[in-house]
C-alpha cells in the first residue's frame, strides 16, 4: 500500500523493516477488534496467523507481544490527549 503522509505519519515512522515484520502487522491488525474497552488484540489468533505466514512460532509470539504493547500504548496516550477545541477535529 502507497502511503505519502509525511514524516509525522505513525506508519512511515515505524513501518515494518522486514518481511517477518510485516507479516505480523498484517496478523496484529487482522486479528484487531473494538472490544468494550477499546481496540482488542486476540494474542492467540494472531500469532497464528503470523505463523501461517511463515514467522517462526518463537518470533511471531515476540513481536506480537510488542505490537499488543503499542496498541496499549497508544489508547493510553490517546486518552490522556487534551480535548480538541470547540468545533475542531480530534487531530487538529
Amino acid at each position: 500500500m502507497q502511503r505519502d503522509c509525511g514524516i509525522q505519519c505513525p506508519y512511515a515512522a515505524h513501518a515494518p523493516a522486514s518481511a517477518e515484520a510485516a507479516a505480523v502487522w498484517r496478523a496484529g491488525t487482522a486479528a484487531a477488534r473494538i472490544g468494550p474497552a477499546g481496540l482488542e488484540v486476540d494474542v492467540a489468533g494472531a500469532v497464528a496467523l503470523a505463523a501461517a505466514a511463515g514467522v517462526a512460532g518463537w518470533a511471531a509470539a515476540e513481536m506480537i507481544a510488542a505490537f499488543r504493547e503499542g496498541v496499549d500504548l497508544g489508547q493510553a496516550a490517546r486518552r490522556h490527549r487534551a480535548p480538541a477545541p470547540e468545533g475542531g477535529g480530534e487531530n487538529g
